[in-house]
């Protein structure tokens, strides 16, 4: 006996099941976190930091005062002549 084509269960059907697959969350969450640290490395690598000079002070007490004693060679200055 032949089955009519309207009582072909469509869900249980191989081909429909195998169609209908979800897509994978694992290669979803692989390619989120590949652009994002592509972007990273990007911004990273285009970024310019500014370079500041690092001077050490000595703290005096003096006269119940406390003065800092700062040396700065005059080349690092920004002085107008």
């Amino acid at each position: 006996m032949r089955q009519k084509y309207n009582s072909i269960d469509i869900f249980n059907n191989f081909s429909n099941i195998y169609m209908r697959r979800p897509e994978s969350s694992i290669a979803t969450w692989n390619n989120v976190l590949f652009i994002s640290f592509f972007i990273f490395c990007l911004i990273s690598c285009l970024y310019e930091f500014n370079i500041f000079n690092i001077y050490y002070a000595k703290v005096i007490n003096n006269d119940e005062n406390n003065y800092v004693y700062l040396q700065v060679d005059q080349d690092f200055l920004n002085v107008k002549k």
